[in-house]
Order: structure tokens, then sequence, then C-alpha cells
């Protein structure tokens, strides 16, 4: 089985907004691309935290991931999905 790896983009969403209604440069939104790994079988998705805090998302809680090594680690969640704001 081969392994999958993509090039994304991550924007801070309000940031978008507000270039959107003219608040903001569209150059001031905050944004990264990484090389990531597909994983099918994933419910969320996880970023390195200095990127997370680079882009500005609130930590939300805490939650425990498994990686694909089968290592589990608690990790904070940041707020990175518009529809939970």
């Amino acid at each position: 089985m081969g392994r999958v790896t993509v090039q994304l983009e991550l924007r801070n969403y309000s940031d978008t907004v507000r270039a959107e209604l003219g608040q903001i440069a569209p150059e001031e939104i905050r944004k990264a691309t990484l090389a990531g790994v597909v994983d099918t079988g994933a419910t969320q998705l996880v970023i390195p935290g200095r990127v997370a805090t680079d882009l500005g998302f609130p930590v939300v809680g805490e939650a425990s991931v498994r990686f694909a090594d089968n290592r589990r680690e608690n990790r904070r969640e940041d707020l990175t999905d518009p529809a939970k704001a």
C-alpha cells in the first residue's frame, strides 16, 4: 500500500472574512503551507502547535490523538472549524 502526501494551505477563516469585507488587505490573511500525509480514517486534522499559534487559532480544549504508528498523546485542541465558532 502506498503513502499519499499532499501540500495544503491553511488560512485563518476570520482573516479571510475580514479581507472579503475590505477590513484587511488580502496579503494580511494569516496562512501556512504544509506537507501532509493522508489518513483516510482520520476524523480531525493535526497540525504543529507553532502553526496553530501563527494562524491565531484559539485553544478550546484538549484531545487524545492516535498517530499512524499507534502512539497516543494528549494535544491542545484549537478552533479550526468555522462551524464551531
